[in-house]
């Protein structure tokens, strides 16, 4: 038997485990207790965000298994801590005066599910409960994904933070309270735990393994819950609930006025055989199909933009009538005549060239490039250009703006009446290990929607884009990074161009010259991708119900890329 604190010791020095100085906290404040003691609050100073500090042990003995199995679960955190509705695990940190040790995690400033419902239930309308279970839903679906079975989930464990739902408290701290069975708090006084939420096996098996399925089990009493405001059973004394529960097959009973298809859900979710209940990516799929119906409209997204962009619509009237496109029988919808814009979708990260790639394309100087400090750059940005006859529509969306654009399909409908023509995905360089675990986490939804076939990966800033070899080497080098980054390169086109800048001071005459060089280097690359867009984008688009589909998915990625885009700035 080891001491906690020698082996936490050593585990840090061999580099297993994220230290943080607790020099860097201040501010510390006592909020509440966990299973092993203090739950605080402080400021983490260098970085000027609010974090919470959940104690560990005191200095007991606990075995080597044990601890070699909380370094595991410790690492699995680390593997899904990019996601926003996932608690951020930073690190661990010891109080120079106990010497107790905390892990170092997301603050959730409005408590855990169950306080959550307790104080704004009555203010809920059914969006924001499906927005809710839809948080929890994509949290799971990223643990699953990862193999990675919560175990215990329950409105304990489901933290609130600025209204968005993160899940917490797997893995790491139960395997630690189940080997230090004296020193932890369980759930309940007899130490099984949250019992309306474990599957009926549970009651049964005493050797009963915890699979995917359990997870889906205690996610269908969460529906409920998100449902009904009120804690599952309430009333029934717990020694006779898990023989209700298994031999007569007790559930809670739907609330009136709850959406049949969500009823219909959390139902299957709790069937007593596991086999019957759904993974899930099948309760994702619903969920964004129940999204889709019950989110209301929000208000238009032009007259809530800056002043600046409420112009940019270039003459086109966002109120004019609906264009009524003939509906072809796959993804797709005809173009209405020779007269149908071709719809451009820009999507990169800020610095990646999107700006200055719609500015090449447009012929124009109107979006903001990125030598522009990224406040200064436009979050929505619209413009029409012609090109050998052909109209296009090109949409620049900044992510500040995305959200609200792709939550509202009347806005959609307004963007883009006849669908995507193509989607220019805006790559500078090799893709960053964060876009990767993003496109592997979004892998099937990505290639099953079918809008990888109307998508283009626009390299920039790639100089030799003239030399086909080098394109290719650089081609080839993408499919190297990971398996899913080969599907979505082989799956679509790949452009390299190069978009140097021409917004440079003239000193003299090589300023001069500089700018004249980069300019034909600019209508080389533009006549390069156009003449790409004339020959893909032909007469189809990928319809508007697609749009929809395919914009709820970016909705569920947008948290991650904003935490993303902030990283990397």
């Amino acid at each position: 038997m080891t001491s906690f604190n020698d082996w936490i010791d050593k585990k840090i020095k061999n580099g297993d485990i994220d230290y943080i100085e607790y020099r860097e906290f201040n501010n510390v404040k006592k909020v509440g207790r966990g299973g092993f003691g203090l739950v605080e609050s402080a400021d983490w100073k260098s970085c000027g965000i609010k974090i919470a500090l959940k104690s560990l042990l005191d200095n007991s003995s606990v075995d080597e298994n044990s601890m070699n199995e909380f370094v595991k679960e410790l690492k699995n955190l680390k593997k899904v801590s990019f996601h926003p509705n996932i608690i951020t695990f930073f690190g661990i940190s010891k109080e120079p005066l106990s010497e107790k040790y905390a892990m170092v995690l997301d603050f959730a400033n409005q408590g855990n599910l169950r306080e959550y419902l307790a104080i704004h239930f009555n203010d809920l309308e059914w969006s924001d409960k499906i927005q809710m279970a839809s948080d929890i839903v994509c949290g799971l679906k990223c643990l699953h994904f990862k193999h990675i079975i919560h175990r215990d989930l329950h409105a304990k464990n489901i933290l609130v933070n600025n209204n968005r739902l993160m899940i917490a408290d797997f893995g790491a701290s139960k395997q630690l309270s189940e080997a230090n069975s004296t020193n932890s708090t369980n759930s309940t006084a007899d130490g099984i735990g949250m019992i309306e939420y474990m599957e009926p096996q549970r009651f049964v098996f005493i050797n009963h393994k915890k699979t995917k399925k359990s997870d889906i089990y205690g996610l269908g009493v969460l529906l409920w819950e998100i449902s009904s405001g009120r804690s599952p059973f309430h009333g029934i004394p717990r020694p006779l609930l898990c023989t209700h529960i298994y031999h007569n097959n007790l559930r809670e009973t739907p609330i009136e006025g709850t959406p049949l298809k969500y009823q219909q859900l959390y139902q299957k979710c709790w069937e007593n055989d596991p086999n019957l209940r759904p993974d899930i990516e099948e309760v994702y799929d619903i969920l964004i199909k129940l999204k889709s119906d019950y989110f209301p409209d929000l208000p238009s997204i032009l007259l809530e933009s800056e002043s600046d962009s409420q112009s940019s619509f270039n003459g086109i009237d966002s109120n004019q009538s609906k264009l009524m496109i003939p509906r072809s029988s796959d993804n797709t919808i005809e173009a209405a005549g020779n007269e149908g814009f071709r719809n451009l979708l820009i999507v990169g990260y800020a610095s990646s060239g999107k700006s200055t790639l719609s500015n090449v394309l447009c012929a124009t100087d109107e979006f903001e490039e990125s030598e522009c400090s990224a406040r200064n750059i436009r979050n929505f940005q619209k413009n029409i250009f012609k090109w050998n006859g052909t109209t296009y529509r090109l949409i620049d969306i900044g992510f500040s703006s995305i959200k609200k654009i792709l939550c509202n399909k009347t806005e959609i409908l307004q963007l883009i009446p006849e669908g995507i023509s193509q989607v220019l995905l805006v790559v500078d360089g090799r893709f960053k290990e964060k876009e990767i675990e993003a496109f592997e986490f979004f892998e099937k939804t990505i290639l099953e929607s079918g809008i990888i076939g109307y998508t283009t990966i626009v390299r920039t800033k790639f100089c030799n884009f003239k030399n086909k070899n080098k394109c290719e080497e650089d081609k080839k080098q993408m499919c190297e990074e990971s398996k899913t980054i080969a599907k979505m390169v082989e799956s679509c086109s790949i452009i390299h161009v190069d978009n140097p800048p021409t917004n440079i001071i003239v000193n003299d005459n090589d300023d001069q010259e500089r700018i004249n060089y980069n300019r034909k280097t600019r209508e080389r690359s533009r006549t390069l991708l156009l003449s790409h867009l004339e020959f893909v984008c032909q007469n189809k688009y990928y319809e508007y119900n697609n749009v929809i589909k395919y914009s709820q998915l970016v909705i569920d990625l947008i948290p991650f890329l904003e935490k993303k885009g902030k990283e990397m700035s």
